[in-house]
């Protein structure tokens, strides 16, 4: 009896600790090229649910070895590097699993002529990042800077618009190297109202130097917009139209001379995001009986309208010294009325009663910025003394009216009804100088002041 009571302890703890170490699994493994069966290194390996929902993500090292940790589960395992082709394979991970030696093969084709159109390269290997240059690219056409970003490699954009760099989304977004949210808090909703077309280039620093804000810690995108750089008038005209409703167009118009460029670019949006949801949920009690039933039926039809405007002057003072100052505004207004029925059931199944939620949310945003930058090129070897400053106001006004009522009930303690109120008034300087001076190869030494300075006030209310 007495061994058999060890044995039952042995047991219990040994349960305990597998029950443990089940928290988190490893997965590890190695990415080479399917030709010369060398190591790739900055391969991005991205683990997903069979939902296609990022957990977790990370890059290669030198050896094209990698590591990611992450729960016990079934996942999409996705291997991409650029130029190669996207490898997928899914797999039920239970404990630290190795996948062993992954060979990606090049993604080449085969041409009969090449016609030049003085284009860049896609992809331009930097010292401390990589630049994307978007160019004619028509996976993005009639879309926004987040269809923009969710193409660039070791990026990915969810359903919300969040961003994520290499499965981690504390990313630090700049829009011609300045803060993003200098154009509005709601990062998410800027990049939706942008048009692709307006964009030039991305910009990927995964190893920022001192000059940069700290508070990006997974990396950081800078966005960089269109200037026209053809002597002369030039420009262009985009319409993009879909379902559902999903209507935009995009203007860029520019009259460049030997010393100085004017630029300018217009925009404006409407798009209709309908969509419904349907949750069945059972209630327990402590013994796992059941308690009540609630089946829940939401239905919402977001709607979102925004213009954007910005136009400047860059001016050639001499072939060394540029001075460019520019104007953007930005307006968005939109609203998200969603109705939700709650049938709630007794837990023998029979009906109780039906509870009925409208949140009907409008929102308005308006934003004007003012940029100046004088850059000084001493050498063509990226020796240069940049100063930059920015003002910007942003107007955010939300309301939004939420009533909570028992269908058919005549008791009016059991409804209730809310009405909030949220207004920002927010104003932000950037004063900002760089200098920067390579040495070597391999090597630059920099230094600079960055002063960022924000007046925000708050007004929130709510009424009942």
């Amino acid at each position: 009896m007495r061994n058999f009571r060890i044995t039952l302890i042995l047991l219990f703890l040994l349960t305990s600790f597998l029950s443990f170490a089940q928290g988190t699994v490893k997965i590890t493994g190695k990415i080479i090229e399917q030709d010369t069966q060398l190591p790739l290194e900055f391969a991005t390996v991205t683990i997903q649910t069979t939902a296609n929902v990022t957990v977790n993500g990370g890059m290669t090292d030198a050896n094209g070895q990698y590591s990611i940790d992450v729960a016990p589960g079934t996942y999409n395992i996705k291997f991409d590097f650029i130029s190669f082709k996207t490898t997928v394979i899914q797999k039920a991970i239970t404990a630290d699993t190795d996948l062993g030696v992954t060979a990606m093969a090049s993604d080449a084709t085969v041409l009969e002529g090449v016609e030049i159109v003085a284009e860049r390269s896609t992809v331009e290997l930097k010292l401390d990042k990589r630049v994307y240059t978007i160019g004619n690219d028509m996976m993005v056409k009639g879309g926004t800077v987040s269809d923009v970003l969710d193409n660039v490699p070791s990026v990915s954009v969810d359903a919300e618009g969040n961003v994520a760099l290499r499965g981690n989304q504390g990313v630090t977004i700049l829009i011609d190297g300045r803060p993003s949210n200098m154009a509005g808090n709601n990062i998410a909703d800027v990049l939706r109202q942008l048009p692709a077309d307006s964009v030039d280039k991305v910009e990927v620093i995964t190893n920022p130097s001192a000059r940069y804000d700290a508070e990006g810690g997974g990396g950081i995108i800078n966005i960089v917009l269109k200037k026209g750089k053809a002597d002369g008038f030039n420009g262009s005209v985009n319409a993009n139209t879909g379902i559902p409703e999903n209507h935009g167009i995009n203007a860029t118009l520019n009259f460049r001379s030997e010393n100085a460029n004017l630029f300018s670019n217009f925009g404006y949006q409407y798009r209709k995001n309908p969509g419904n949801a349907f949750t069945d949920t059972e209630y327990l009690d402590d013994n796992d009986n059941s308690t009540g039933f609630v089946n829940e039926r939401r239905e919402n039809d977001r709607l979102q309208r925004s213009f954007n405007a910005s136009f400047g002057l860059e001016w050639f003072l001499s072939e060394s010294l540029t001075w460019t100052n520019s104007v953007s505004f930005r307006r968005s207004a939109g609203d998200n009325p969603t109705e939700t029925y709650y049938d709630n059931f007794f837990a023998d199944r029979t009906f109780n009663n039906t509870r009925f939620r409208l949140n009907d949310e409008e929102e308005t945003d308006n934003n004007v910025r003012y940029s100046t930058s004088l850059i000084k090129k001493f050498n063509a070897d990226g020796h240069e003394l940049k100063l930059d400053g920015s003002v910007s106001k942003s107007l955010e006004d939300e309301k939004a009216n939420i009533d909570d009522i028992i269908v058919g009930s005549t008791d009016p303690a059991q409804n209730t009804f809310e009405r909030t109120f949220n207004k920002e008034d927010e104003t932000r300087t950037l004063l900002q100088a760089d200098y920067v001076l390579p040495i070597g190869e391999d090597s630059k030494f920099e230094a600079g002041y960055r002063g960022n300075f924000i007046d925000r006030v708050t007004d929130a209310r709510a009424e009942t």
